[in-house]
């Protein structure tokens, strides 16, 4: 008779690991986050309608799309770069203007002393 028990006990535990697994995965599956359009989702869409590409050359098309957006990302990164170092030298007096109020207008006295030990010990370029 125990060994009844002792199925009866497996197959409960296997039953409820089941429904617990296929719960999780059921959460997971609805409570994912849909991936955000690409920026050429709707071009390539429309390429393939209006043109009725094959489904082989489709991989290609989005291979060439993928290829274009990481060119787009590359060229926008190598400009934001550059407009960066033409603005470093205005941020950096700006910044030191606004210390200066800090330091010589807003703090008194010993307040002074620790906040120039601060600006000190801070990174001089913005990250």
């Amino acid at each position: 008779m125990s060994s009844l028990k002792f199925w009866v006990l497996m197959l409960s535990l296997v039953s409820f690991g089941a429904g617990l697994a296929a719960g999780v995965f059921w959460t997971t599956q609805k409570l994912r986050i849909p991936e955000p359009p690409g920026p050429f989702d709707q071009y390539r869409e429309q390429l393939i309608r209006e043109f009725r590409i094959p489904e082989d050359r489709r991989k290609y098309l989005s291979q060439l799309l993928t290829a274009y957006e990481r060119d787009i990302a590359s060229i926008k990164a190598l400009h934001e770069s550059a407009t960066m170092e033409q603005m470093e030298p205005e941020l950096a007096d700006r910044g030191r203007y606004y210390r200066d109020l800090i330091q010589n207008k807003l703090l008194q006295g010993p307040e002074r002393e620790r906040f120039q030990q601060l600006v000190t010990e801070l990174p001089t370029k913005p990250h």
